[in-house]
């Protein structure tokens, strides 16, 4: 502790410290979680391996056996690191916080800041700034151009809060919620127009996100990642106002607020750097949800098409079209379309197929699924199993409803990653030798992988299983080592119940004894064969 202090400025780590609490509301049930979890693993003893460098606290937190690697930057609070990779102060660096303030006994100082913010008085002085800050900086409610100019003014106060702060904070950390989140609060408290601020005022930010993000130069992977997260809050918040607006907005309703809207669509597509997917996410959404339903489909078809007659180049034009295609139902001009990206989508793929199962459109899925398996087939021998397996999951229930006379061929073709599935299907349909057969092909132990399989075909067809106990008692022998052998054992004590269950003892007494001269040398597994009394000591 004596040696921290030399390493550690008090008023430093007080400072950042007191930054890290007003972050946090005593209000809000996880907020308050995460500090009390922060102050328990402090308690417990849970921090060691304190290090400091110039303002750099490195330390290990031990959470539920799990081992946490922390960095705390208390000059530059973007640089912040922890294993859990929460976005802001998690519960380990509250922790860590707590451990190097105790060597100043100064744990009663943060116990006290966390009780300043629990003050109602503390709160109502919050409620009074936020009031006067909404009567100096005001907007028309119904007047779009005085949405986007009180948009502009609000993010140039916000910057220059940031260059005006003590620690280095980076627009893409922030944005979300020291930007667009007290924007949103600022919203009229009309219905519709309500929704159609926040709709605006998140694509702004959305887009103000992205270009900061490529000036600021967040090549790591901390940053990036963090990023991503954030794409993610936006997305989910995107998802529920679209869905609100498109809900309560009736028909040739803000027609211009609309467009307005495809157009920051475009920029944010524009601007999005090497987060397209997030932002065609965002794009897909707007457009399905709420552009297409009140015809804006059309219109902006016929305007891509001209840029592409033009000679304007770019991906961003086929990635569009192909939705917006999809969208009018001419799957024919979306598949081509697609065929001019440089790789397929397979997770718009999916999407569509699963929208149009959604709607019903049973004619239309047939021919996005025959589309999707032969794209599927071409990838495959160039994708990980794991990454496979993601692929058709979502999709092959899809085949199995809409496909019926092809689904068996369709799940032979795909395997190893149709396996599931696959036994699945024969199990239903009584095949109790095809699904045999297809756990030595895929070489799986189905006693130990798939127990409730084996229970069910010995309960039909027990004969079926003497194939496959041959083949694994091979295995395991073969694997030369004692609990193998044993292994092997059990195996055969079951096959023994069921030869003599099918009244096939000779049989069985044939097999056992060739197998043992077979491996008359394998000393152990001949000690394990008279352990087991399946042969005699002669």
């Amino acid at each position: 502790m004596i040696m921290l202090q030399k390493q550690l400025n008090k008023d430093q780590l007080l400072q950042y410290t007191a930054s890290c609490i007003e972050t946090l509301d005593p209000h809000n049930e996880y907020d308050r979680h995460r500090f009390q979890s922060g102050l328990q693993l402090y308690r417990k003893g849970h921090v060691y391996n304190v290090s400091i460098d110039e303002g750099l606290i490195e330390a290990t937190v031990e959470d539920d056996a799990e081992i946490i690697s922390v960095s705390i930057d208390l000059l530059d609070y973007d640089e912040n690191r922890c294993d859990c990779f929460e976005t802001e102060n998690c519960e380990h660096m509250l922790a860590v916080l707590f451990y190097c303030a105790s060597s100043y006994g100064a744990v009663g100082d943060i116990l006290s800041m966390w009780k300043q913010q629990e003050r109602p008085t503390i709160v109502m002085k919050g409620l009074q700034r936020a009031s006067s800050l909404l009567q100096r900086t005001t907007y028309q409610e119904e007047d779009l151009d005085s949405w986007f100019r009180y948009f502009d003014e609000q993010y140039d106060k916000y910057v220059k809060g940031l260059q005006s702060s003590y620690y280095t904070k980076r627009i893409s950390h922030t944005i979300y919620y020291e930007y667009y989140k007290p924007l949103e609060a600022r919203a009229p408290k009309k219905g519709v127009l309500n929704g159609m601020f926040r709709l605006h005022a998140l694509l702004f930010s959305v887009e103000k996100l992205f270009e900061s993000f490529q000036k600021e130069n967040n090549s790591s992977f901390f940053n990036t990642n963090t990023l991503r997260q954030h794409i993610d809050t936006f997305v989910e918040d995107l998802e529920y106002t679209t869905y609100n607006v498109a809900k309560t907005l009736l028909p040739n309703e803000h027609q211009a607020s609309l467009k307005r809207i495809e157009k920051q669509l475009d920029i944010v597509l524009s601007t999005s750097g090497e987060h397209f997917e997030p932002a065609f996410d965002m794009y897909r959404l707007v457009w399905t949800r709420l552009l297409h339903p009140r015809g804006f489909t059309k219109e902006r078809v016929e305007g891509l098409s001209v840029l592409l007659q033009k000679g304007v180049k770019g991906e961003q034009l086929h990635y569009e079209l192909c939705h917006l295609h999809f969208l009018l139902g001419n799957d024919k001009a979306a598949i081509e379309q697609l065929d001019m990206l440089q790789e397929l989508p397979f997770y718009i793929l999916t999407d569509w197929i699963l929208y149009l199962d959604e709607k019903h459109e049973d004619e239309r899925i047939q021919n996005w699924l025959l589309h999707w398996y032969q794209a599927i087939q071409k990838k495959l021998p160039h994708t990980s199993y794991y990454e496979a397996k993601k692929l058709i999951m979502h999709l092959l229930p899809l085949y199995e409803e809409h496909m019926k006379e092809g689904y068996d061929t369709i799940l032979q073709e795909l395997l190893p990653f149709s396996y599931v599935y696959y036994c699945d299907y024969v199990i239903d349909n009584k095949q109790y030798r095809t699904w045999a057969e297809l756990q030595m092909l895929v070489k799986m132990d189905p006693f130990y992988e798939a127990a409730e399989y084996v229970k069910i075909v010995e309960k039909h067809d027990r004969e079926a299983l003497i194939p496959l106990y041959h083949y694994w008692i091979t295995h395991y022998i073969s694997m030369k080592n004692r609990p193998s052998y044993k292994q092997a054992i059990r195996y055969l004590k079951k096959l023994r119940t069921i030869y003599r269950k099918e009244k096939r003892l000779s049989e069985w007494e044939v097999y056992v004894k060739r197998l043992s001269a077979t491996h008359s040398r394998l000393r152990a597994f001949q000690e394990e064969l008279k352990k087991g009394k399946l042969i005699d000591d002669n």
